[in-house]
């Protein structure tokens, strides 16, 4: 049984990773379902019998009625969603996988090595040194809105800055309206909500009310899960 296991979830974290590869403007219900399901469906028949994970069914019942959807924000959602239902299905296996989070694949396809450097300090430090990433966030954010706005119009001023204002760059992002308007949504709720200015105020101010955990953080991850792939090829 232990061979068996361990093909099960070679399969399943290629067919994870294989999801998570499909470009921006691939991404497509049809791809999803028409596509990459019947490429993996054995492996998945496999996992079911052994986990008991039903795969196959709640991929259809999450993807129902999205048929003509092609909004790339709803479905990175739905693509996330599966991603997850993937990894409960590699640990109802083996309980003792450790599965990678999505925000690391998203990491290792960064090309731009100032950012892709960042973001790796700031994924290795934030369960740690959750300080020491939030002050980092800052630039990573400004970073980000500069290689999406590279991809949208290379005649932008944000596309080719050569200084880092956090401020002025989430605003300009959300004013050029370079992000969909789910994601221009979340840029404007960190900077007119609390997340900013908590991060703001770790870096230029005193005291011990200045300072973070790592949970303080989930906001900040969860936003650059929706950024990261908008900047990816």
């Amino acid at each position: 049984m232990e061979a068996t296991k361990k093909l099960i979830i070679k399969e399943l974290r290629e067919a994870r990773e294989d999801l998570l590869n499909i470009k921006k403007e691939e991404l497509s219900h049809r791809n999803i379902m028409s596509i990459w399901l019947p490429r993996w469906n054995s492996a998945f028949v496999k996992a079911e019998g052994v986990g008991g994970h039903l795969i196959r069914v709640n991929v259809a019942q999450y993807a129902g009625g999205y048929d003509s959807t092609q909004d790339f924000e709803v479905l990175n959602e739905l693509r996330q969603r599966i991603v997850r239902l993937l990894e409960g299905a590699i640990q109802s296996v083996d309980s003792k996988q450790e599965v990678k989070p999505v925000l690391d694949t998203f990491i290792a396809k960064v090309k731009d090595t100032k950012l892709a450097t960042l973001l790796k300090e700031f994924n290795n430090s934030k369960d740690v040194n959750p300080n020491l990433a939030a002050i980092g966030f800052r630039s990573i954010l400004s970073l980000v809105i500069q290689a999406r706005a590279k991809v949208i119009d290379p005649a932008l001023a944000l596309a080719h800055r050569d200084d880092i204002v956090p401020e002025r760059d989430l605003r300009e992002a959300i004013a050029n309206k370079i992000f969909g308007e789910g994601e221009t949504k979340l840029l404007r709720r960190h900077l007119e909500g609390v997340y900013k200015d908590t991060f703001d105020n770790i870096a230029h101010k005193p005291g011990v009310q200045h300072l973070i955990d790592k949970d303080d953080l989930e906001q900040a991850v969860l936003l650059l899960n929706k950024l990261l792939p908008l900047i990816l090829d």
